[in-house]
């Protein structure tokens, strides 16, 4: 007896499909490093105080990490429950305190339910998909005499030791090892030499690069910072700035200000391109190529991870492929660049049944049968007109595809692209015919086990 029809393993597999927790949505909605300093009439309502500020500190570089710049005014003020209700965790690092003062590190987790349905009852836009990383080349001195990495650089030195702003996009620099020093040398990055840019960035899984060069003269001092930003089939973009040292700021803080400048414009960019657009709901059905169970249960994982993916529904598992379908917000190509940063390519299939074309009237019924639905790690399943949707880890009535916000009538198929299961007149061969693929791209193609499905 074949092990896939062994009632034991079907069982193990339904457990399996309880959905996981979304590491990369959970830190997207996590902001470290809020420095608290508060003073009180004694360290107790002075540690209070400072966790209280903390926290709506915390919201706030939230609020600019999603929503593109030109919305955060419309962001609602939050109140003391508002923000408690938001607020999942607290952790704390570097404590210090006297009688009457109270200073540490704050790390604060956000409910990303809650937060979005504040955003979202609010009608602000917001992203909430990571970036891939940008790879700064950190140059110094005046123009035709920049260091990379031999001499002195302290611009290099601030870039290996920042933190980062918390933003969707990563910004990071080259640790300089002998490798780095092969691949790029301070004249070819000054040049936008492309192929030694693209031969560094490949090695930091980037495929931007900005190539930024900052010198310091006069006392107080001025920084002058020119940087230009290599894309793939794009022209460079350069950026120039002039910043002049502020009372009490040391260098560090001044690269900071010049940094900050840096990134907002690609951060922004990034947050408009990739808005949920929960006003455009969307689900397909996919053929996902397996050579074993743990193949699945990695694509199934990185799916419940993507920030635009809502629901993913097993529809059938073979040794050689599983069949999903996804639901998700916005189009096609915003979930592709999703799927994309969790390592995941989708396709379209050649020859797959296509019901477009057809009056919502003129189509099969929508899915009916048993089937196992993981709610999204990254947006979770809400109630909506004709059905509520299943709780984590539950499955679904039959013919139900609950979707954020809104779950379609009986007897329709709610959107382009879904290819229903069985009803009056669709042949048995066509039933799960999916119209794309869905397969991993951090490995080489591998030929499936043998066996039939």
């Amino acid at each position: 007896m074949s092990i896939w029809s062994s009632s034991r393993l079907v069982f193990t597999i339904l457990l399996m499909l309880v959905p996981v927790s979304a590491a990369v949505a959970q830190d997207v909605f996590t902001v470290r490093g809020v420095e608290v300093d508060a003073t009180a009439d004694n360290v107790v309502q002075a540690q209070e105080m400072a966790l209280a500020e903390g926290q709506r500190l915390a919201a706030d570089r939230l609020f600019q990490r999603l929503v593109p710049a030109e919305y955060l005014g419309q962001v609602p003020a939050l109140g003391a429950q508002s923000l408690d209700d938001l607020v999942q965790n607290v952790s704390v690092a570097r404590e210090r305190r006297s009688d009457v003062r109270y200073l540490a590190d704050l790390t604060v987790g956000f409910r990303p339910d809650a937060v979005r349905r504040l955003l979202r009852e609010a009608g602000v836009p917001f992203a909430e998909t990571p970036g891939r990383p940008v790879l700064v080349l950190p140059l110094y001195g005046p123009k035709g005499q920049e260091v990379l990495w031999q001499g002195e650089n302290p611009w290099r030195d601030y870039w290996a030791n920042r933190q980062g702003s918390g933003g969707l996009v990563p910004f990071v620099a080259p640790i300089g090892d002998l490798s780095d020093v092969v691949a790029i040398d301070a004249a070819a990055a000054a040049a936008g030499d492309i192929e030694s840019l693209w031969a560094i960035a490949e090695r930091y899984g980037a495929e931007d690069v900005i190539v930024a060069r900052a010198y310091v003269e006069g006392d107080p001092k001025f920084l002058l910072v020119d940087s230009v930003l290599y894309r793939p089939d794009t022209p460079p973009a350069s950026q120039g700035d002039e910043i002049l040292e502020e009372p009490g700021e040391d260098l560090d803080d001044l690269f900071e200000r010049a940094a900050l400048r840096i990134e907002a414009p690609i951060q922004n960019a990034w947050r408009r391109e990739n808005v949920l657009r929960f006003d455009s709901q969307a689900s397909l059905l996919a053929e996902v190529p397996l050579t074993s169970l743990d193949d699945w249960v990695m694509v199934r994982d990185r799916l419940t991870q993507t920030a635009a993916v809502i629901e993913v529904t097993l529809r059938r598992l073979s040794r050689r492929q599983a069949i999903v379908e996804v639901s998700y917000v916005g189009d096609e190509d915003q979930l592709s660049r999703a799927l994309a940063l969790s390592k995941l390519g989708l396709k379209p299939k050649e020859g797959a049944a296509v019901w477009a074309g057809q009056d919502t009237a003129d189509r099969p019924a929508p899915w009916s049968g048993a089937s196992t639905a993981v709610p999204s790690g990254g947006q979770g399943g809400t109630s909506g007109t004709a059905a509520t949707a299943p709780a984590q880890g539950t499955v679904p009535a039959q013919g139900t595809v609950p979707a954020q916000g809104s779950v379609p009538a009986q007897g329709t198929v709610p959107t382009q692209g879904t290819v229903p299961a069985s009803g009056a007149g669709v042949p048995a061969s066509v039933r799960l015919q999916p119209r794309y693929e869905i397969i991993r791209t951090d490995l080489a193609p591998a030929a499936p086990l043998d066996g039939s499905g």
